[in-house]
């Protein structure tokens, strides 16, 4: 079911945005720190050569320790750098003509805790990504319908939604401007909810797909 909902998800799917300036600077970026690291090999490796043959490291500090030094940070933004592409690209996913299309300023995302909340308004549908554990789910997609929303609070920057449902009662997603995600969650519970036949189409989809969280009770 998961395959033919992912080509589902294809046909349907916002028209991806125009690859801009940044995507290419970007690209330009990772083609660098790649040919870096794979230069840096050999450069890292003949310093420990000739700082063994000559038993001095001061000649050699920059081609080893230096290096090392430099490689350690590179592969750390790599690191970062893949695991916020992938966040996008999950949330990219998320979002379905008819079902769930959120508007750019009701879209919340926390970079660092690698976590995604966005509303829209009109279908009364909250969707949620997180590249970790989100309570005790293990899945890195969801989504919420707003009347499944029991109680929520904020606490800090984490948004604590209580949800009408016994298997999974207790969300928890981190948000950088969590007061204007609060809002937004507010609204999104009162609102009157706009669903067409599209939107019963995808909600059985990802009912059976273990996308959607419903209420029972």
């Amino acid at each position: 079911m998961n395959a033919q909902l992912n080509a589902d998800i294809k046909t349907i799917n916002n028209v991806a945005k125009p690859k801009g300036l940044g995507y290419y600077i970007s690209r330009l970026w990772m083609i660098f720190v790649f040919v870096f690291l794979f230069i840096s090999v050999f450069v890292f490796l003949g310093s420990v050569y000739w700082t063994v043959r000559d038993g001095s490291i001061q000649d050699h500090w920059f081609g080893t320790v230096g290096i090392f030094l430099i490689d350690v940070v590179f592969i750390w933004f790599l690191k970062k750098d893949f695991r916020s592409r992938k966040l996008y690209k999950i949330t990219k996913s998320l979002k379905i003509r008819g079902f769930f299309e959120p508007h750019n300023d009701c879209e919340h995302y926390d970079l660092a805790r690698l976590t995604y909340i966005g509303l829209d308004f009109s279908t009364g549908v909250i969707g949620i990504a997180s590249l970790y554990a989100t309570s005790s789910i293990k899945r890195e997609r969801l989504f919420l319908e707003a009347e499944a929303v029991e109680s929520f609070e904020s606490v800090e920057r984490e948004l604590i939604i209580n949800v009408r449902n016994t298997h999974i009662p207790t969300l928890r997603i981190t948000a950088i401007n969590v007061d204007k995600a609060y809002r937004d969650l507010e609204i999104i519970c009162r609102t009157h909810k706009n669903r067409g036949e599209s939107y019963k189409n995808s909600k059985a989809k990802f009912l059976e797909a273990g996308w959607l969280i419903s209420s029972n009770y």
